[in-house]
């Protein structure tokens, strides 16, 4: 073969490729220090992933150091596992944290004893002596009594935590040093601060006898709700769901993630014209279709559903019909019945939380009834809601009894009346002549009473007969 000089002239080249990206550094801050007064046993540390991703604490080779009075005697243990995004972990001897705030310290670590002028470190990559240091609380080499980090018989909390970065440089202006005398009841291990998590176990403590509503909630794990609950924020885990029974009472002033489900349990009775409910969804974003009708024991005849919509202009109902599907809209009434048996109806989605409330645009057909339902997971009241200049002069609302009666019938509510209605109970209402909106506003929500198809009143009935004439009086309690 004949090569060409110019094609033969060939040179070897030798290429070094430099790596010079930087590993991340692990978003991974100290968040809580404690030494309790009334309990040295309760002490504990807090850390938190105010990342966006999880971390794996034993790859990245984290471990958390104690620093006794300023001196060289510095202990460090590995910490293992995955801290999930948004997650913390307590580190503390475990018995001693279950005694005191009723759940196992995530890392089961003895020497966590600072009294108040002992310093805490997270190193990233080996322990004290090999890795980089991290995060800190305290001073290296400074014995903490009377220091501005001294947290002797108090606490120490981070400020802003979901958006600090790990900083190696103790700095006040990043915590709260809270006065001494705190004593255990005054300690968040496990939450953030006005917080409250749910990962098995509620942290810090009871969320029901301790949460205000000022107070968020953050749900990491499956839960159902066993109290009325009144909260700012209310956040729940993708793939997790927070459960309300019957009774159950969930007020979110704030804003909402992930999926609620709502269980209101009906009665089954007999009869094609007996045992139906008006009903609503107390949540955002569940379908109905033949999955749902066979979840929740719908009632079947023929291809009709046990799934009703009200028409107003034709004062008439329209049956869901097998193989179709729909949405449950929020705001809006329909008539459900079960199959066989007594049991719950269940309804999931996202809670609705918009500071308007929830509009329903009226229809004003026909003879102006709208069949509505509380879209909330929390009662309403109903003389707040006929307050309305779009509902007509009556204020009235009808709920039906499904018992009442041979086939049920309607009991009549006033405004004077203030019926509280549950959630996901629906009602009439009669539309002014002119076409108009009603608004079912967040702040007529309150915890009360399951109201769910009870009388609408409680009456006293007066009947007096004199020759043969009968006089009638009603009293309503």
């Amino acid at each position: 073969h004949c090569i060409s000089s110019a094609a033969s002239d060939v040179y070897k080249r030798q290429v070094t490729v430099t790596d010079d990206e930087i590993p991340p550094v692990p978003s991974l801050i100290i968040t809580e220090v404690s030494d309790p007064k009334d309990q040295y046993r309760g002490r504990f540390v807090e850390i938190y992933n105010n990342g966006a991703t999880d971390i794996n604490l034993a790859t990245e080779q984290i471990y958390i150091a104690i620093q006794s009075n300023g001196s060289n005697d510095v202990n460090s243990t590995a910490l293992s596992g995955t801290l999930a995004a948004n997650e913390v972990m307590i580190i503390g001897n475990s018995a001693n944290i279950n005694t005191y705030y009723g759940f196992d310290a995530d890392k089961n670590y003895g020497s966590i004893t600072g009294n108040g002028n002992d310093g805490y470190f997270l190193y990233h990559g080996g322990s004290h002596s090999s890795g980089t240091l991290l995060d800190s609380y305290g001073i290296l080499g400074q014995d903490g009594t009377g220091e501005t980090w001294e947290y002797l018989d108090t606490r120490a909390y981070r400020n802003s935590p979901k958006s600090a970065s790990p900083n190696a440089t103790w700095t006040l202006a990043e915590w709260t040093v809270e006065s001494t005398n705190k004593n255990l009841a005054d300690m968040t291990p496990g939450a953030l601060e006005d917080e409250y998590r749910y990962d098995g176990d509620w942290k810090p403590r009871d969320v029901y006898s301790n949460a205000s509503s000022t107070d968020d909630v953050y749900i990491s794990s499956s839960v159902t709700l066993t109290d009325n609950l009144s909260v700012t924020n209310f956040e729940i885990e993708t793939g997790q769901i927070a459960t309300i029974n019957s009774g159950g009472s969930l007020i979110v002033s704030g804003t909402s993630s992930g999926n609620v489900t709502y269980n209101r349990t009906i009665d089954f009775v007999d009869g094609n014209l007996k045992g139906w409910y008006l009903m609503s969804s107390p949540v955002v974003g569940q379908d109905y279709n033949d999955d749902y009708v066979t979840a929740n024991d719908i009632a079947t005849s023929g291809t009709n559903r046990g799934i009703a919509t009200y028409a107003t202009d034709s004062d008439s109902w329209t049956y869901h019909q097998g193989a179709a599907s729909g949405s449950f809209s929020a705001g809006k009434g329909y008539s459900l019945k079960r199959q066989t048996n007594t049991g719950t109806v269940s309804f999931t989605g996202t809670l609705n939380t918009n500071n308007d409330g929830v509009d329903v645009t009226l229809n004003n057909t026909g003879e102006r009834y709208n069949l509505l339902g509380n879209p909330y997971t929390s009662s309403i009241s109903s003389a707040a809601f006929l307050a309305n200049g779009a509902l007509s002069e009556t204020q009235t609302i009808w709920i039906y009894d499904q018992e009442s009666g041979t086939n049920g019938s309607y009991a009549v509510s006033t405004l004077e009346d203030d019926f509280i209605l549950a959630p996901g109970q629906g009602f009439f209402v009669k539309a002014n002549q002119t076409v108009g909106t009603v608004n079912f506003a967040k702040v007529n929500q309150s915890h009360s009473a399951d109201t769910f198809q009870k009388t609408v009143n409680t009456e006293i009935k007066l009947k007096i007969s004199v020759d043969g004439f009968q006089n009638l009086s009603l009293i309503h309690i």
